[in-house]
């Protein structure tokens, strides 16, 4: 029969509904517990994960002297839209324009040196037929000539070198966009190499956000992204995935992922800009797992959780259990736990192994 019985657990009187019998003697002894359960489930688990980043155009460029200098003139400044090969910065070239002056005038002499040779060689070819000079002296005019060609060459190199630089004297934009930063004012000594402006181009932003190892093993290149912008509710886009870090930042840290955003003409894709605070969600879905009511686990945040598993035979197991991570009110778990298993969600305090139950509604 099912009577009420009493029980102190841990200094409380609580009421247990029990099936229960009588011995001999009459006294009353719980032979079952009664429990609520639910069922081992397996489903893709799918989850949206938010990483804060920055906008920034994906075309990109510090541009630079290869020769140092006094910086004659900055044409533009912070700000300012500029279109492909536009001329932005320019040295003063005086030194350069000089040293391209006496290369040329290197290359002429070597050239009229080497025409002297050819001429010398053509005489001696003729006293050589006409028995008036040896064979020894036009090869020494023949050596003389190639160590001239040889001389025409490497001033000719030279000269084309000169002239380069000089061209190069003048800082031309790469593609068309805005500039974001300058580093030198007109007058100022520059040296070969140092950024003397930075532009960026405005038809593709991108956003590079940092994810831990447990994401970018499941990420793939060319999986959607929401892009929200925390200080602008209205504007929420999709981009996708282009590219992701095969190496950490360090040892222990962050993996980087570029999201790319799409072009676009609305005013919404107007009012996008480099630098501008985003927050980009990714919707991650693994491979099936195993997962139980979070009223199931006993200790899920600390080591030792558990469940109480039921066998067909309606006696109680206690089964270690490893929880992953928690999507609604489930926790995927690894261990000890089968598929359509059936788990302990209500009345499994004290259960021991081997203890009686009776599943209820």
């Amino acid at each position: 029969m099912t009577k009420i019985v009493s029980v102190v657990v841990g200094g409380l009187l609580l009421a247990v509904l029990a099936a229960s019998g009588e011995d001999e003697s009459g006294d009353v002894t719980v032979r079952v517990r009664n429990v609520r359960t639910a069922r081992v489930d397996s489903a893709p688990i799918s989850e949206e994960l938010p990483f804060a980043g920055v906008l920034r155009a994906a075309d990109r460029a510090d541009l630079a002297f290869e020769s140092s200098g006094r910086l004659d003139q900055r044409s533009v400044d912070v700000g300012a839209w500029v279109e492909k090969g536009q001329s932005l910065a320019r040295l003063d070239a005086a030194t350069l324009r000089n040293v391209s002056l006496r290369t040329r005038a290197q290359l002429a002499e070597a050239a009229a040196r080497l025409e002297q040779l050819q001429r010398d060689r053509q005489r001696v070819v003729e006293l050589v037929s006409e028995g008036a000079a040896t064979e020894e002296e036009l090869e020494r005019v023949g050596s003389s000539l190639e160590a001239g060609q040889a001389v025409v060459d490497a001033a000719q190199t030279a000269a084309t070198e000169a002239s380069r630089r000089e061209g190069e004297a003048v800082l031309v934009a790469p593609f068309s966009g805005r500039v974001v930063d300058v580093h030198f004012e007109a007058g100022e000594w520059v040296d070969a190499g140092r950024t003397v402006l930075s532009i960026a181009g405005q038809k593709t932003l991108e956003v590079v956000v940092d994810v831990p190892e447990s994401v970018i093993g499941i990420l793939e290149v060319g999986a959607p992204v929401t892009i929200r912008f925390p200080f602008d509710r209205g504007m929420e886009m999709t981009g996708r995935v282009v590219r992701r870090g095969l190496a950490a930042r360090g040892a222990g840290r962050l993996f980087p992922v570029t999201v790319e955003l799409p072009p676009g003409e609305t005013d919404a894709a107007r009012r996008r800009l480099p630098g501008m605070s985003v927050e980009a969600v990714f919707q991650l879905t693994t491979a099936e797992e195993l997962s139980v009511p979070l009223a199931a686990v006993v200790n899920p945040g600390g080591s030792g959780a558990r469940v109480v598993r039921i066998s067909q035979q309606g006696t109680a197991e206690r089964v270690e259990v490893d929880p992953i991570r928690l999507v609604g009110d489930r926790v995927v778990i690894r261990g000890g736990l089968n598929l359509g298993d059936r788990v302990v969600v209500a009345g499994g305090h004290g259960l021991s192994d081997g203890n009686q139950v009776e599943v209820v509604p």
